[in-house]
């Protein structure tokens, strides 16, 4: 079942702590949820998204800090408020504050923990805790960050790695999205060095930038950076570039716009959280020449089956593919995401924030129809994505 009462009694409640709603007009609402069927409970949340949707038009940019503030203040009373009817999570704080102005630490820092934020992506992202539970951790730090530029903090840079199509980008511009983080995305295939035509580290900051250009912190995700190793080969200049923004105790210099006369910025590396993410399938053969072997040196079995070696990888294999130990040290955490199963696409299938069919039945529901997914259908659509290697 893609809907439930459960499900929509949650999702309406958490519309709730829009301040824009008149408080008795809050619990007249739950008072009568219990009395709604589940067609009556799809109009009503549709009727609030919009007013949601419109609340945070009118938050997307203040005049004044003064006006930030009293944004903030009501936000915050009416958190309090909705805490006599129902527990508040940091989720549907974040509900409230994504796509807008509001940073999440202004309003809901009392809900935001590693704890509270691993479960928030693991709505989203499903089958894959190890991953989103090292996000949670390098996300708080970097919101601590956020919060006191002086604070003396570690810098948690992340690598992930693993199969493709499992959630290693999606993990991370989830985790941006709710906690109104500038994000941007370096694709290392296409990457070069600075003076070069093409995508250069900077260009990245560039473009969140142009997005928001109050940024202050991002979050900064390097795609495939496997790609950089392709045939055991580097490019010496951008690894050390790529090396520069990794600590804390320099700035990086960006462009504010793409244009030929185009003014330079500044913004501390301690701003930029760091993901690394890519397949590293290239790690196969060192993995298995490392299981296979026996003391006097010669190869005996048969190579792990496909993709287990990922279960095995270790630092020293890291090691011998970056030829750095400067990269190698810079790295806080390495994890690895999971292949997914026939369960875990099933999960997604009738999970209440992830699946891919939530769009179509909010379509459904803002023309009067309502729409379950049945288990014949889930396991239908889950042979095709199985089949396809959609991922």
């Amino acid at each position: 079942m893609l809907v439930s009462d459960k499900f929509l009694d949650h999702s309406i409640q958490r519309q709730l702590i829009n301040p824009s709603l008149s408080i008795d007009l809050c619990e007249r609402i739950i008072a009568a949820l219990d009395k709604k069927s589940i067609p009556d409970k799809e109009k009503l949340l549709f009727s609030l998204k919009e007013n949601m949707n419109n609340y945070k038009e009118s938050a997307k940019d203040f005049v004044s800090d003064e006006v930030y503030e009293e944004f903030c203040d009501s936000i915050k009373k009416r958190i309090q408020q909705c805490e006599n009817y129902f527990k508040v999570t940091l989720s549907d704080i974040l509900l409230l504050t994504e796509s807008t102005a509001i940073k999440p630490i202004d309003v809901g820092w009392d809900y935001i923990s590693p704890q509270s934020i691993a479960e928030t992506i693991n709505e989203y992202v499903i089958g894959q805790q190890e991953y989103t539970n090292a996000l949670a951790l390098c996300s708080y730090l970097h919101l601590l960050k956020c919060k006191d530029d002086k604070a003396d903090l570690p810098k948690m840079n992340l690598m992930v790695y693993g199969p493709s199509g499992v959630g290693k980008t999606y993990g991370a511009q989830m985790l941006a999205k709710k906690l109104s983080f500038d994000f941007a995305i370096v694709n290392s295939n296409l990457l070069v060095q600075e003076g070069i035509v093409g995508e250069c580290v900077p260009d990245a900051i560039t473009h969140a930038y142009i997005k928001n250009p109050k940024m202050t912190h991002v979050m900064l995700f390097f795609d495939e950076f496997d790609k950089l190793y392709k045939d055991g080969d580097y490019n010496e200049k951008i690894l050390q570039e790529i090396l520069c923004i990794f600590d804390d105790n320099s700035d990086i210099s960006f462009r504010t716009s793409f244009a030929k006369n185009a003014e330079y910025k500044k913004i501390p590396t301690r701003n930029i959280m760091i993901i690394i993410g890519g397949v590293f399938d290239m790690l196969e053969p060192i993995v298995n020449k490392r299981m296979c072997q026996v003391n006097v040196g010669y190869n005996s079995g048969s190579p792990l089956p496909k993709n287990e070696f990922y279960q095995h990888i270790t630092k020293e294999d890291f090691s011998k593919l970056f030829c750095s130990d400067e990269l190698l040290g810079r790295i806080g955490q390495f994890v690895r995401v999971e292949s997914m199963t026939t369960e875990m696409l099933l999960d997604i299938m009738h999970s209440e924030m992830a699946s891919p069919l939530i769009q179509y039945q909010n379509f459904f529901a803002s023309h009067n129809c309502h729409i379950d997914l049945t288990e014949d259908a889930a396991k239908m659509i889950v042979d095709v994505v199985e089949k396809q290697n959609l991922g």
